[in-house]
């Protein structure tokens, strides 16, 4: 009994943690739940900034600790129990807020064990006085509620926006008060004007909706749905209120409002239009399924050539004509694994590091002896880039690669080849390091006929980047080869 108590309360005030951000959007206020567990201080467990509005703070206040002071408005409400609003200046990083209520949050067994405060300027406060009296009179009910637990479902509702149209209806789900944009909505349906949506019951408009809140009342729970009305997709929310709760054993808080709506029941409607941005999203998924098309088709049709110039390599007889053709099937290759990953992991980005795995296999079977000691690994960041800059980098990896495989050592040596990969805020280092043999003495990196330094500079140039060749400075022989390019190409991607 006494755990089966314990969870229920758990669960209760989990409740009241996730129907906060629902209550920020809805009073268009910074929503925080002031735990009370210290006796000095209330520590802030959950701040919900709201999405329909600005918020009043820069940064989220979870976790901030505000003493506890003698006379303040946090010490009166823990003293009385009772629910508090009232006018403060306050400059917390740099907010000004106007307007504050404080209402208490009860443990059955031990009072109060939270605050949960509702912060917004004064243009807002200054707003929430110009309200319809009904619209003022549904919210403080859901605020009732909210501190109580009662709202459920709320973790499973959709983010509120701005473009949101509000809706409250009576216990006969007749429209006492709509938002100019519900109303706006409501009247594109053509059962009557914008202006005399208020007073109509739901059902007239045909929406379906009335089916929704009657199935929110049955099960006492917050319900949002996304579906097809008239030409249109329209997401609604349902948020269920009962002003007679008494739950927790403890007498109806007093709303102080006229009883404008019938004390039965009520609920708030959130309708929004989703037509356009759903069509966005369709639209987006096309494209890219039509561009990952284009990639595979592009790496089937590279795939045929490396299959060709295999066959071909096959049959040359003479050594440099078979490790020329292996070099530039190896080339097609790089590209190939790059459009690859383009249509079938991402068509926006490549996955930098997965590429070098694959190129460096490709230059060890095709390069290397079976029984060769040439190490080739990949180490570092997992590095992203845009198809243009990844297409490049791929080229010249492998240039690099095969470069150190065919010049940085003899016959029969144990040796390694290093990729490695650093990305910073700003830019990506791509290192290509050996322990070979080194640069010739008499070397000169810009006179040097080797196509694939060539090649490297090429796309190295092209993509405004840096090109290095060093001895390895951690070893007495080796070589580094480093590339450093911005990750923002000038012209774009």
């Amino acid at each position: 009994m006494v755990l089966a108590a314990l969870d229920r309360e758990i669960a209760r005030q989990q409740s009241i943690l996730d129907a906060l951000p629902v209550l920020a959007d809805l009073t268009r206020a910074d929503v925080l739940y002031y735990d009370l567990s210290d006796s000095h201080h209330a520590i802030v467990a959950l701040h919900a900034q709201p999405r329909t509005t600005s918020s009043l703070y820069r940064q989220n206040r979870k976790d901030d600790h505000i003493t506890i002071l003698s006379g303040t408005s946090l010490a009166k409400v823990i003293a009385t129990g009772a629910h508090d609003e009232h006018s403060l200046i306050s400059t917390v990083e740099g907010a000004s807020v106007a307007h504050q209520e404080l209402w208490p949050v009860f443990d059955p067994s031990s009072g109060i064990i939270g605050l949960v405060g509702i912060e917004m300027s004064d243009q807002e406060f200054k707003s929430t006085r110009n309200h319809d009296e009904v619209l003022r009179h549904a919210l403080t009910v859901l605020k009732a509620m909210v501190v109580r637990g009662e709202l459920a479902g709320a973790e499973e509702l959709s983010a509120m926006a701005e473009q949101d149209g509000v809706v409250i209806l009576d216990s006969d789900q007749r429209v006492r008060y709509a938002s100019s944009t519900a109303a706006y909505l409501l009247g594109k349906l053509g059962v009557c004007s914008a202006e005399r949506a208020v007073g109509q019951r739901l059902d007239v408009f045909e929406s379906g909706d009335e089916r929704l809140v009657g199935q929110a009342w049955r099960e006492r729970r917050c319900i949002s749905r996304e579906g097809p009305v008239r030409d249109w997709l329209w997401l609604r929310t349902i948020l269920p209120l009962n002003p007679e709760s008494t739950a927790l054993g403890r007498p109806r808080l007093r709303l102080g409002l006229p009883d404008i709506l019938p004390p039965q029941r009520q609920a708030i409607l959130i309708i929004r239009d989703v037509t356009a941005e759903r069509s966005q999203e369709q639209e987006q998924v096309r494209l890219e399924t039509m561009i990952k098309e284009i990639h595979h088709r592009v790496k089937n049709n590279l795939q045929t050539i490396i299959s060709l110039a295999n066959l071909q390599t096959r049959r040359a007889e003479a050594f440099e004509t078979k490790r020329a053709l292996k070099e530039i099937t190896n080339r097609i290759f790089a590209v190939a694994r790059v459009h690859e990953f383009l249509a079938t992991v991402s068509p926006v980005s490549v996955q930098l590091k997965e590429i070098s795995r694959q190129i460096a296999a490709r230059v060890r079977d095709s390069l290397l002896a079976p029984d060769s000691r040439i190490s080739i690994d990949v180490e570092g960041d997992a590095v992203r880039l845009a198809p243009r800059q990844a297409t490049a980098c791929a080229l010249i990896i492998n240039e690099l690669v095969q470069n150190a495989v065919e010049h940085a050592f003899d016959a029969d040596t144990t040796g390694y080849i290093r990729i490695q990969l650093e990305e910073t805020d700003d830019c990506v280092r791509i290192r290509v390091v050996d322990n070979g043999r080194g640069l010739p003495a008499n070397f000169q990196e810009q006179q040097t006929t080797r196509l694939g330094l060539r090649i490297v500079r090429m796309l190295v140039q092209d993509l405004r980047g840096e090109f290095t060749l060093t001895g390895s400075p951690a070893l007495s022989h080796g070589l580094m080869a480093q590339v450093t390019l911005s990750k923002l190409l000038p012209g774009g991607h």
